[in-house]
């Protein structure tokens, strides 16, 4: 998987995820739907959602092994609909032929494990609903 593709998926999920719902959005953009949704529940829980597409910082190949196919991760950077800087990292593989977002919500701050990027750049947004709620009333 090139970083060209990757990149493409990215774009899709970014022009997607601020009209769509979690349950469509994961069942279009994401492999691991059940786990896409779950992590879509918990950024919409704390309020989080993106402003735009996130820049590209960097990105790396992850070959197959026996249990898992293989792509590419993106690192991505970006802002919340809020102000909120995040990093988080967009693993998109094509074990059909056609590329997909392993999960796809790239707002989170969530990770790959393993990741061959390491583990030490995620930031992660707080929560946005107490200001949400602060000036509802």
């Amino acid at each position: 998987m090139s970083e060209k593709q990757a990149v493409k998926v990215l774009r899709q999920l970014s022009s997607a995820a601020p009209g769509k719902n979690g349950a469509s959005y994961c069942k279009k953009f994401s492999y691991q739907v059940e786990a896409c949704e779950q992590v879509w529940k918990a950024a919409a829980a704390d309020c989080l959602k993106p402003a735009g597409e996130p820049h590209v910082r960097r990105s790396a190949a992850v070959r197959n092994t026996r249990d898992t196919d293989g792509g590419r991760v993106l690192e991505v950077e970006g802002k919340t609909a809020d102000g909120q800087r995040y990093v988080s990292e967009v693993f998109v593989t094509a074990p059909d032929g056609t590329p997909k977002a392993s999960i796809g919500v790239f707002w989170s701050g969530n990770g790959l494990g393993n990741s061959p990027l390491g583990e030490s750049s995620k930031v992660v947004p707080k929560s946005e609903c107490a200001g949400k709620k602060d000036s509802a009333g």
